[in-house]
């Protein structure tokens, strides 16, 4: 129980980590970057797809691509998944997410982004949360994701949130290192990192309708 790079963290801060190349195998509250999180904040951390979430037990539950379990008062804030999450077939699970597992109490998911993201056919899967009792989704996007077999209103158990973007399709996930196409079309989220205080210009080769951010 408890896997992931960091196994249980509270009262603490995580930020800042890439994680890549790996296999991290559990039974309860695994995740790629902590596997269980109270009273903490968990932000800018990313995990590839060269990172497999794994369990070999049956029953497993609350598998993350960041976090595995958080609950009481937690914060998940700008992080990215591409994570593989897989089970040994005939086994049962619960509560698979691409970016957490289950998200308890008070807890906060915001400005996260699953793209790429594979989570099998267990119980209570979403490509941003599996399971949400009382958490707050803001600003979550998913992308090309596959959940228990299905790509599209996978957000969370529930299907997507749209309240505040809270867990919603987008058509394309873009960063400043790419080649913006001038065929862009519907939903798209630009991933930028910037620098507090400085000016920022954004150029994109097609008309823009401002929205909230």
């Amino acid at each position: 129980d408890r896997q992931g790079l960091f196994g249980t963290i509270s009262s603490g801060i995580v930020k800042n980590v890439i994680l890549s190349d790996s296999r991290i195998t559990g039974s309860d509250e695994v995740g790629g970057i902590v596997g269980y999180s109270t009273y903490s904040t968990v932000q800018n951390c990313h995990v590839t797809n060269s990172v497999t979430i794994h369990t070999i037990e049956d029953n497993a539950g609350n598998h993350g691509g960041i976090v595995g379990q958080e609950q009481l008062q937690n914060r998940i804030v700008s992080c990215t998944s591409a994570a593989q999450l897989t089970i040994v077939d005939g086994k049962n699970a619960s509560c698979y997410g691409g970016i957490v597992g289950q998200c308890e109490k008070i807890d906060v998911i915001e400005n996260c982004i699953s793209n790429g993201v594979s989570i099998p056919n267990v119980n209570n899967i979403g490509a941003i949360v599996g399971y949400k009792a009382n958490g707050t989704l803001v600003n979550n996007y998913y992308r090309n994701c596959t959940v228990g077999g299905a790509t599209t209103n996978v957000g969370t158990k529930d299907g997507d949130i749209s309240t505040n973007d809270g867990a919603v399709q987008v058509d394309a996930v873009l960063s400043e290192t790419e080649t913006v196409p001038s065929n862009l079309s519907g939903k798209v989220v630009f991933r930028r990192e910037f620098t507090g205080g400085k000016a920022s210009t954004m150029c994109l080769p097609f008309a823009y309708e401002k929205g909230t951010d």
